[in-house]
């Protein structure tokens, strides 16, 4: 067995993927989302798949809403939009 210790040098700057259902998209929940990227600035490209329609439709979020990656961050979107909003 080997072991490796990461390289935390690594960025990952893939842009962060959420998926929502068209339908749950209502005001509440688009300022819901807004705030928790907000709460985590950074450097990544945030970007919002809609799904349920004929195809997934990604819309790529302005810049004011990059985000740093971070389990926090992924908790607080799977909290707000279920478990399995984040594509990776």
């Amino acid at each position: 067995m080997e072991l490796r210790i990461p390289n935390v040098n690594v960025v990952d700057n893939a842009p962060v993927a959420i998926s929502v259902p068209a339908g749950r998209v209502t005001p509440p929940l688009v300022e819901e989302v807004k705030t928790i990227l907000a709460a985590h600035p950074g450097p990544v490209e945030v970007r919002m798949v809609l799904t349920g329609g004929d195809k997934p439709l990604t819309m790529r979020l302005g810049d004011q809403f990059r985000v740093a990656k971070s389990s926090a961050l992924y908790g607080d979107l799977k909290a707000a939009l279920g478990p399995n909003c984040l594509q990776v």
